[in-house]
């Protein structure tokens, strides 16, 4: 089974790159379909950015967050958080270090 082609017309890029105007490709849109830089929601306004910090348990935490294991089950994290809205008025938050496929605005 072959992995399909990402669309040609997007950009693999991070949150913390994505401008007013940008058009992210987000679930259950799939980056490899043929008008996914027409159908991604297009970035109306970046609301805020936060740094999100604190302990959490281990299993809590999804991969690439664990940067100081604690032999007490327990993990630090520290995070910088993208807040933003699309087109729609719908409202997002997303890791600034997370990648995202993105039609960059013209």
């Amino acid at each position: 089974m072959t992995t399909p082609a990402i669309n040609p017309h997007l950009t693999l890029t991070t949150y913390s790159k994505i401008r007013p105007g940008d058009r992210v490709v987000k679930w259950p849109l799939n980056p490899a379909h043929p008008d996914a830089h027409l159908l991604a929601r297009t970035v109306a306004e970046i609301v805020r950015t936060y740094r999100d910090t604190g302990f959490a348990p281990n299993w809590r935490l999804p991969n690439g967050l664990l940067v100081d294991y604690h032999s007490n089950g327990c993990t630090y994290y520290d995070h910088t958080v993208i807040v933003w809205r699309d087109s729609l008025g719908s409202l997002f938050e997303d890791h600034a270090d997370d990648t995202a496929y993105i039609a960059p605005a013209a």
